[in-house]
């Protein structure tokens, strides 16, 4: 009698890419741009309208040159930049996914907030 031989199927990891050092130095980028509270906020609040450096300021209760310089952080890593191309004016988030992301850590934070209560 042969011995059996058992096939086990490996599934494919869900993020291949993951797996090259150069696209996870280009996730960390992004991550890092938005791991400060008020980059978040500004971000947030830009994914669901363009808004002024100003308006930023007035809603967020920061001031105008903290906007700023949080907002060059977000631009140098191509996060934001301004609504309309060549304008200065109002920021808005350049990439979908970004929102997508936004929203989905919104969700993740939820769930946490709601498991420390419970």
């Amino acid at each position: 009698m042969s011995p059996r031989v058992t096939s086990r199927r490996v599934s494919a990891p869900p993020f291949p890419l993951f797996s090259q050092d150069t696209f996870c130095q280009k996730g960390a980028e992004i991550i890092k741009a938005l791991a400060h509270p008020l980059r978040l906020r500004i971000a947030a609040r830009l994914a669901a309208s363009p808004a002024t450096v100003g308006t930023l300021a007035d809603e967020l209760g920061i001031a105008q040159a903290t906007v700023s310089q949080q907002l060059a952080i977000l631009r140098a890593r191509n996060l934001v930049g301004p609504a309309r191309a060549g304008e200065r004016g109002p920021y808005r988030i350049l990439e979908r996914r970004v929102r997508h992301m936004l929203n989905c850590l919104h969700g993740c934070i939820q769930e946490r907030i709601r498991g420390e209560r419970s």
